[in-house]
């Protein structure tokens, strides 16, 4: 789970201070460490939120987010990570793990990833943990920009080059790309 032997000094910091690296949007963003079996255990730095609006169990949620693997960090922590999202109903409750990154290597840019989950319970609260990643021995990532996006997505126009369709004659499709949507073709009722 990533979860467990969790210090209760958590840290995070706001960041540009020692970095070097400018927000993905504003002016400052967040930093936050994990490395695996520290001197007490696993080390996990994150942070909590109470929501307005419960997480409602069976619903789709939608976010993009900017994450960092900054070339400067703070005390020279290397490695490779990323970030765990959890829903639970209290600051230090994790109930559920509802998103976990792709790793984020030594990367000085920022990259923008999609975050998708349908939580299988009602929370109140989330939770965005440093991730510990098997092969990673220590990491400080940077997170920035996370935003909300309707989890309602617009069909896709798709177009053709032909108006006629004819027997052993094949059109030409093409589909103007939605952010989040996943498109299978399918000819005669198979992919």
């Amino acid at each position: 789970s990533g979860i467990e032997g969790i210090e209760n000094e958590i840290s995070p910091d706001v960041q540009p201070f020692d970095v070097g690296l400018n927000a993905s949007e504003g002016t400052t963003y967040l930093g936050i460490t994990a490395f695996p079996g520290g001197t007490r255990g696993d080390y996990q730095e994150g942070v909590a939120q109470a929501l307005n609006t419960p997480l409602v169990a069976g619903s789709e949620y939608l976010f993009l987010v900017d994450l960092a693997n900054p070339v400067s960090e703070p005390g020279e922590i290397r490695g490779c990570g990323g970030i765990e999202i959890w829903g639970g109903n209290g600051n230090d409750d994790f109930v559920e793990l509802l998103w976990k990154s792709p790793i984020v290597v030594d990367n000085s840019d920022w990259q923008t990833f999609t975050v998708n989950f349908t939580p299988s319970a009602n929370f109140t609260h989330i939770q965005l943990l440093a991730g510990l990643y098997e092969g990673c021995n220590r990491d400080y990532v940077v997170v920035d920009n996370l935003q909300a996006q309707s989890n309602v997505l617009t069909p896709p126009e798709i177009n053709t080059t032909a108006n006629e369709i004819c027997p052993g004659n094949f059109p030409e499709l093409s589909v103007e790309e939605v952010p989040g949507a996943i498109y299978q073709w399918f000819l005669d009722d198979a992919p």
